[in-house]
């Protein structure tokens, strides 16, 4: 509606940056490729967050995967978030599906497997990924016993959707592999936190019959005049 949201997404950065004490998880949807200045403005306030959060005294982590809005369509298999490959070591983009564990000599060892949404010219399986992850986690070096984070943007059946799906919808249609996960689930010892993009609205949805949770987060800030008595949210989890 020309007011500019910038202001309210930077304010939001500001409160996340001052709860993360390990690792701040980034669950996509920045903006959209084709906005040019907009667009470059977003990725240089997203590489500032993420600076300013790796820089605490505790050395946490930055991890982001790329939404519907940030990815490519011309063939590249690159999103919005590419900038982030060119700060410090501990900021990590996983651009495509990828099971994987940080820190595994540490006490604080966690697993990450991550479902990120994909341009068409890179797509994958997500349920076939997720399930090849819950059979084989040695093939990958996950830690079964460390906590599991399921970070992914794909679509929910069942989820209340919002304005993401009417006011500003991009991309295909990827589903949200629930059996696959619950597959996952059962398969590590340790706690597995299952979180999902893309729906601006905060809200859990439990999967029926499938026995977790995907958390929803939702967005840092209104985004449109439809989310007007959204209240914009973040996560923190304690594991």
């Amino acid at each position: 509606m020309g007011v500019a949201r910038f202001g309210d997404v930077e304010r939001a950065f500001a409160r996340v940056a001052a709860q993360v004490a390990d690792v701040h998880f980034f669950l996509g949807d920045l903006t959209d490729p084709e906005d040019g200045m907009a667009a470059l403005r977003a990725t240089t306030m997203l590489a500032n967050h993420a600076s300013r959060v790796v820089a605490g005294d505790r050395g946490p982590r930055f991890i982001a995967i790329p939404g519907n809005h940030d990815v490519f369509e011309d063939g590249s298999g690159e999103s919005t978030l590419q900038v982030l490959g060119a700060l410090s070591p501990e900021v990590t983009l996983l651009s495509g599906p990828t099971a994987c564990v940080f820190d595994r000599e540490s006490a604080d060892a966690f697993n990450v497997v991550a479902l990120p949404f994909t341009a068409s010219s890179h797509t994958y399986d997500p349920d076939k990924f997720a399930r090849e992850v819950a059979e084989h986690p040695d093939r990958y070096g996950l830690v079964q016993t460390a906590p599991t984070f399921v970070i992914g943007h794909l679509m929910i059946p069942g989820v209340q959707p919002g304005e993401e799906t009417k006011e500003v919808p991009r991309g295909r249609e990827v589903m949200f592999p629930f059996e696959a996960v619950r597959d996952l689930c059962a398969s590590m010892r340790g706690d597995v936190f299952v979180t999902n993009g893309h729906y601006h609205r905060r809200q859990e949805f439990k999967p029926p019959g499938m026995g977790y949770t995907i958390h929803i987060p939702g967005a840092m800030a209104r985004l449109t005049m439809g989310e007007e008595r959204h209240e914009p949210a973040f996560l923190v989890v304690e594991v």
